[in-house]
């Protein structure tokens, strides 16, 4: 499929609007380093299956400026763990948006953890790492981390018994969600929803171009 043209100037100012109406703090440094990302996501999107957007707007918002969000309610210098990384989201724009964080990427599939690891490289990133496995290995070598992200991967359900065993005390999973979450909440916990601010700290917020709405998910470790 034939790569749609794209007008970077203007991709550049719909990152910078949007991150600003956000609250993301982007400069032009990091604006640059997430145009290098989206050009590569692109490039290899379609040798290696990577993902189905092409949108430029769809790829500056519900790609790169959604994936930062999360970061925004991340104490500067947390260790954090993007569990199912795919091509590098959330983990690389958060890394960009937040240079502070210490991330580590894992993801099951090769291909797409060995380009995340070229994408590192290419950027100059430091102090973050993408690794070729599952949140089981981690676990079994006893890592552990202050926050665990993860962006459409499993039900909440599931996610939460993945982070559980990966995370500090006084920990974090944030999971970043769409429509359907207050059915998630409800399965996860059996409880329905009437006691779920007890259990889950939920963030909402709209992409302002694509005008979605998203909701990051964040529950204690040991809820």
């Amino acid at each position: 499929m034939k790569q749609k043209q794209i007008n970077w100037h203007q991709w550049q100012d719909w990152v910078a609007r949007g991150g600003k109406e956000l609250g993301l703090g982007l400069d032009d440094y990091k604006i640059g380093q997430l145009e290098v990302f989206a050009k590569e996501l692109l490039e290899a999107g379609q040798r290696l299956n990577l993902t189905s957007v092409d949108d430029p707007l769809a790829i500056a918002e519900n790609l790169m400026i959604d994936s930062m969000v999360p970061a925004k309610w991340i104490d500067p210098g947390a260790r954090v763990l993007d569990l199912g990384t795919g091509a590098g989201l959330p983990g690389i724009p958060m890394k960009i948006g937040f240079p502070g964080l210490d991330m580590t990427l894992i993801d099951s599939r090769r291909k797409r953890i060995s380009f995340v690891g070229y994408v590192i490289r290419r950027l100059g990133l430091e102090n973050i790492c993408a690794r070729h496995a599952r949140a089981e290995d981690l676990a079994g070598e006893d890592e552990k981390f202050d926050v665990v992200v993860s962006r459409a991967v499993s039900s909440l359900a599931e996610l939460n018994g993945l982070a559980a065993p990966l995370l500090n005390s006084g920990g974090m999973l944030m999971a970043m969600k769409g429509r359907g979450v207050a059915d998630e909440l409800a399965e996860a916990w059996l409880g329905g929803m009437e006691n779920h601010e007890s259990r889950a700290r939920i963030e909402k917020y709209r992409l302002p171009g694509l005008g979605i709405d998203r909701v990051v998910v964040m529950v204690k470790a040991g809820l």
